[in-house]
């Protein structure tokens, strides 16, 4: 079971929880020192949290790992994990996010998270910017952007 939160924990803004698993893998997230997306919801719920932010997600539930038909865009089935929470804290539940890299949340607006991620590129796209060779450093050498 979750563990409980402490008397100075509850009534929560915001819960960021790892969710690596998803409720049908308990006995795997115990064995491994994880947590389920259910667990989540419930330690959530025990502090009285008013969003829950799931996140450190196994790679099984990794857009890469799924399989979409190419015509489709693909499906984050970590998505599967929120939905998991949300039915375990039902209707009247805190809102479920499913934390994307980079994601920010607005302390200032109680945590709501940003539509826009914080970084637009991959951080490695300053290393291939100094790759000789690389779209990148062509682009720059075309005009476009500097390489950083």
């Amino acid at each position: 079971g979750p563990t409980p939160c402490r008397a100075n924990r509850k009534d929560a803004e915001c819960i960021v929880h790892e969710s690596t698993f998803g409720k049908d893998m308990e006995q795997d997230a115990v064995a491994k020192g994880h947590s389920t997306s259910v667990g989540a919801a419930r330690f959530a719920r025990a502090c009285g949290a008013k969003l829950l932010v799931l996140t450190h997600f196994s790679a099984r539930y990794s857009v890469s790992s799924s399989e979409t038909e190419p015509a489709q865009a693909p499906v984050d089935p970590a998505e599967q994990l929120g939905d998991e929470a949300r039915e375990e804290l039902g209707e009247r539940g805190p809102p479920v996010v499913v934390a994307k890299d980079f994601l920010v949340l607005r302390a200032d607006q109680t945590f709501k998270p940003e539509p826009t991620l914080a970084v637009k590129r991959p951080a490695w796209h300053r290393w291939a910017a100094h790759s000789a060779g690389s779209p990148a450093s062509a682009a720059a050498a075309e005009g476009g952007e500097q390489p950083l």
